[in-house]
């Protein structure tokens, strides 16, 4: 279990990145006190380094989901880019649902606030 999950987050390769990243493991388990913040790039650097290439490489995510999903929350984009820019989200949901767990869905939690 990674403590020094902002190491990661912020996405670039840095020694420690690197040595965390040659680390064997059965499983790799992030938790972060910090939302997100709807930042894709951080995203991906979570999701890659839990789930090695579950996205594809960092290029692969950018054109496949970040670019689509970016133009799409545009004020002047198409209604065909926000059409893809929601297919893109959606499918994005589906492929991480299994391994991500927020404040906001996850059963520990509901068990938690259900004890008080």
């Amino acid at each position: 279990m990674l403590n020094c999950v902002f190491v990661v987050k912020i996405g670039r390769v840095t020694p420690l990145v690197q040595a965390l990243d040659a680390i064997p493991c059965g499983r790799r388990v992030l938790l972060s006190g910090t939302p997100m913040q709807n930042d894709l790039n951080e995203f991906y650097a979570m999701v890659h380094f839990t789930n090695p290439g579950c996205l594809g490489t960092a290029a692969q995510f950018r054109r496949r989901y970040e670019r689509p999903i970016l133009a799409g929350r545009e004020p002047d984009a198409t209604d065909k880019e926000t059409v893809l820019a929601a297919e893109r989200s959606s499918e994005l949901s589906s492929i991480v649902s299994c391994m991500a767990c927020s404040a906001d869905r996850c059963s520990a939690h509901d068990a938690l606030v259900s004890t008080r």
